[in-house]
């Protein structure tokens, strides 16, 4: 008996390890994208470029890149620019850090 939880256990915390660092990966590389656009002065042309979408496609832009569409609208509003730089940047941090792959070890503990 205890074998066989060990062994579910071994085979849960395998699990998932590839997929959230690509996960991790993706999330760092298109919050990169977004402030390189930022920097550029494209960010705005992004924006335009989606609301122009059938409503269909400005639905589906938002469902995938949610963080970065929330982060471009907050980007692309009339607010304070300190108001915007605090906003995004806690967008960024909260993402990324919510993406942080968790390890086997962890994982495992909780099952």
């Amino acid at each position: 008996m205890a074998e066989t939880v060990e062994r579910r256990q071994a085979a849960v915390a395998g699990k998932g390890t590839g997929g959230s660092l690509a996960w991790f990966a993706w999330m760092q590389a298109m919050w990169g994208a977004f402030f390189a656009l930022l920097v550029v002065g494209q960010l705005d042309e992004v924006w335009n470029w989606v609301r122009e979408l059938p409503l269909f496609g400005e639905i589906v832009a938002w469902v995938v890149a949610f963080p970065w569409m929330l982060g471009t609208a907050v980007w692309g509003s009339d607010w304070a620019t300190w108001a915007r730089v605090l906003l995004v940047t806690v967008f960024a941090l909260l993402w990324s850090s919510i993406s942080v792959p968790r390890w086997a070890r962890e994982r495992s503990a909780r099952t």
